[in-house]
């Protein structure tokens, strides 16, 4: 990045992605590394107030701890009055092939947030 070569891809034992991007997720000065850096105390998750629904697939590739733990993390570090989370089995980051059950699971919890 510092050579102006952040739009070109990491190795691959690295990341699969650019190094730029890489950077916006591991290094601790970005908001994006620090929101769901889960062995930290989630300053910034811990600040939103709003109600939320957390949904991970199980099959996540990027995910750096099994989805339960992390969703029970953010259950205890979240400041929300309403925190209800989801995994969806057999779905990837992308949720590829568990797009249907993620549309039901969402209007699901939105109709409830109506009511």
């Amino acid at each position: 990045v510092k050579k102006q070569k952040g739009g070109e891809l990491t190795p691959e034992w690295i990341s699969h992605h650019t190094a730029k991007r890489f950077l916006s997720y591991t290094d601790l000065r970005n908001v994006e590394a620090r929101l769901f850096n889960y062995d930290s105390q989630l300053k910034e998750f811990g600040s939103i107030k709003c109600p939320m629904l957390a949904i991970f697939g199980d099959s996540d590739v990027y995910a750096v701890k099994p989805a339960e733990e992390c969703l029970k993390i953010l259950e205890e570090k979240t400041a929300s009055k309403i925190f209800n989370w989801k995994i969806i089995k057999n779905a990837d980051h992308s949720f590829t092939n568990g797009e249907q059950e993620l549309s039901r699971v969402i209007m699901d919890w939105l109709k409830k947030a109506v009511e």
